[in-house]
């Protein structure tokens, strides 16, 4: 069942000569983790900040459960139902420590005070970050940052929460436990919706839609988007299991073309007993 409904989206910056996002058609279910993918300045963010209405159609409409972001009643609704994660960890902080920035948003709501201490700490604790509820944020890892701003999503009980190229300045293990979350807000039935340059983070998303000159130029599965050979005129380059697999098999290694690393490494590992047998 469709959360978000996109339905022939236009939106101009002023300064724009045309449109960012030309007749953009597309709705994200319940659950769902999507990935944007798209070269610099094909949209993506754009199209992020309309799902929560950060930005308003000029042009169409953005439905969120059943809720019209161009009606100005419907805005704070909407935010409240769609968190947003943004890639500087640093610009979003307000508070003096971490149990303080969590419990920001859920002050700001007139949230019950007897139950806001419990609804923090399950929050820290769903992102590995309970340690931490007395420490001040800008002790903390730009990861840890990170982890910080999704438990102060979160701690909102949103239907959808929004990563705007959130991986983008932190660490290789700090990429690897927001990734991590990211799947764990799926298996809560939250919708992910996830802006990467990153075609390796979109491996495990339900769906994948590219971007281009602020169209949809493609979307699929990523097994059946990161089939195709003409990703490049996406400004996309292919994941690399798939890419090296596809250059054994033009060598004449008889290989699977997969996206699979573990998978291609067994089939190398059979051909080298293979050969040594």
């Amino acid at each position: 069942m469709a959360l978000i409904e996109i339905d022939r989206l236009v939106s101009h910056y002023a300064s724009s000569s045309g449109p960012i996002l030309n007749n953009i058609n597309l709705s994200i279910d319940r659950g769902e983790y999507l990935v944007l993918l798209g070269a610099n300045g094909s949209g993506k963010t754009t199209l992020l900040r309309h799902l929560n209405a950060l930005l308003i159609p000029r042009t169409g409409r953005v439905l969120v459960d059943g809720l019209a972001s161009s009606d100005l009643e419907n805005r704070i609704p909407i935010r409240r139902k769609v968190g947003m994660v943004f890639q500087s960890p640093e610009d979003q902080i307000v508070a003096a420590t971490v149990e303080q920035e969590v419990a920001f948003g859920l002050e700001n709501i007139a949230y019950p005070e007897e139950q806001l201490e419990k609804a923090v700490i399950e929050a820290l604790e769903m992102v590995g970050m309970e340690q931490a509820r007395k420490a001040s944020p800008f002790e903390l890892s730009p990861g840890e940052l990170q982890r910080v701003a999704v438990a102060a999503v979160t701690a909102m009980n949103p239907d959808c929460v929004l990563f705007d190229e959130a991986t983008s300045m932190i660490d290789p293990r700090g990429r690897r436990d927001l990734l991590q979350l990211m799947r764990r807000l799926k298996g809560r039935g939250i919708s992910v919706v996830s802006v990467t340059h990153e075609v390796e983070e979109a491996l495990e998303a339900d769906r994948i839609v590219v971007l281009q000159r602020g169209r949809v130029a493609a979307e699929g599965a990523p097994a059946e988007l990161f089939a195709r050979t003409d990703l490049e005129r996406f400004g996309l380059l292919a994941p690399e299991a798939i890419d090296f697999s596809r250059r054994l098999r033009r060598v004449g290694l008889p290989v699977l073309e997969t996206l699979d690393e573990e998978a291609l490494a067994a089939d190398l590992e059979a051909l080298k007993k293979g050969v040594e047998g």
